[in-house]
Parts: C-alpha cells; sequence; structure tokens
C-alpha cells in the first residue's frame, strides 16, 4: 500500500538507485498524467531529469471505462485482436484528434530531449493491463534508445509477464522493477493507494521545472 504518487516514487527510487549507472545519459519519463508525479519524486531523489510522455488509451466506443488499445506519439498498440479495420480506424482517429487538441495546447510544456542511446526509466502510478506502458515501448523502440527499465509501483503478475514478452517480441532492451505484483486479487491500481486524487493538466503546468 502506498500513502500517495509521491510516496510510490520515493519507493521507486530506492529501489532503481543500484541500476543507474551513468546518469548523464539516464532520462525518466513519466506517464501523463499521475505517472508524471511518480516520475518527478524519482528524479528528484535520484538527481535526474524527468519528463512526462504523453500515451493515450484507445477506449471502447459504448464502454469507454475499457481501453482497447493505447497511443503514443503515433505508435500504435492494439489489446483486442480481430477488431474491424473500420472500428479501428474509428477509434484510432478520435484519439489521435484527443492527442493533438492536448499536445497544440500544453505543446511548449510537453517536449522531449533526444532520447536516442539514453537508458530511459519509463514509470507509471501503476499498470492494470499494460496496454499504455507497451505503446510508449514501441515509441521508445523508434527512438534507439540504448535500454529501459519499466518502474511500476504495482501491476498483476500477468501484466508484468506481458511487458516483459512485449519487451523481447520487438528487441528492446528492457527490465520490469515492480514494488508489488500481485498473481490473483488485482482489482484496481487505485486500491493500492490511501490517496489516489486524479492529476490535473494544471497540476502538471504549474510544476515549478516545467515538466523535467
Amino acid at each position: 500500500m502506498f500513502k500517495d504518487r509521491i510516496d510510490a516514487g520515493r519507493k521507486l527510487a530506492r529501489q532503481l538507485k543500484p541500476t543507474i549507472k551513468d546518469k548523464q545519459n539516464t532520462v525518466i519519463l513519466g506517464l501523463l498524467r499521475g505517472g508524471f508525479v511518480v516520475a518527478k519524486q524519482i528524479g528528484k531523489d535520484l538527481h535526474l531529469p524527468a519528463y512526462g510522455l504523453l500515451v493515450k488509451k484507445i477506449r471502447h466506443p459504448t464502454h469507454p471505462e475499457f481501453a482497447v488499445g493505447a497511443v503514443c506519439e503515433q505508435h500504435v498498440y492494439w489489446s483486442i485482436p480481430g477488431m474491424p479495420d473500420h472500428l479501428k480506424d474509428q477509434l484510432l482517429n478520435k484519439t489521435l484528434s484527443e492527442i493533438k487538441e492536448i499536445t497544440a495546447k500544453y505543446k511548449d510544456k510537453i517536449k522531449l530531449p533526444n532520447l536516442t542511446n539514453k537508458q530511459i526509466i519509463l514509470t507509471d502510478d501503476g499498470a492494470a493491463t499494460g496496454s499504455t506502458i507497451l505503446a510508449a515501448l514501441l515509441f521508445l523502440k523508434n527512438q534507439a534508445v540504448k535500454n529501459v527499465v519499466i518502474a511500476l509501483p504495482v501491476a498483476p503478475f500477468d501484466a508484468k509477464l506481458k511487458i516483459e514478452n512485449f519487451a523481447d517480441d520487438i528487441s528492446l532492451p528492457a527490465k520490469v522493477v515492480c514494488l508489488d505484483c500481485p498473481k490473483e486479487g488485482f482489482f484496481a491500481v487505485s486500491a493500492y493507494y490511501q490517496s489516489f486524487p486524479e492529476v490535473q493538466w494544471r497540476d502538471i503546468i504549474e510544476n515549478k521545472n516545467r515538466v523535467k
């Protein structure tokens, strides 16, 4: 159980410290929005730069609480096989439109540095299915990063395995550090936090270090 996202970041930082071999070439990326709070705390504790990475879930048309995939910087991961192409196009276009709107509004606040040949610490406040993490890995593969450490406060064991296997499938050097990885009984990420408020864009933008 974590007190809040800051507590999760602190605990991850302690676990990650031995894995940092070259601070000059290590960058932390936190999935916006909640993951950025975790990333900032890791960066603060380990004296590393932290940035927000925009990843959007592709939501089911009639059950929006259910994600059928995710998009990160034009890289798409579909978690539901066999969907009709016309439906995939419809859902993807809607998600890309949302991303375009966010990017236009906050483009000066969510710029990323050059990631080529960098060690990346990729984090979120937790993972339920891992879809957003997998979309982010597709993006990082395209950026020719050196390797990736996926740092998660909590994720079900099967999601951790899926992330590890996916990284192998796309030939991306990666490992998963997960503090709480239940094999059964996982219900929701929020259940592992005492305080888990929704992170607003203003909370990100008003950060004095400008998302980095």
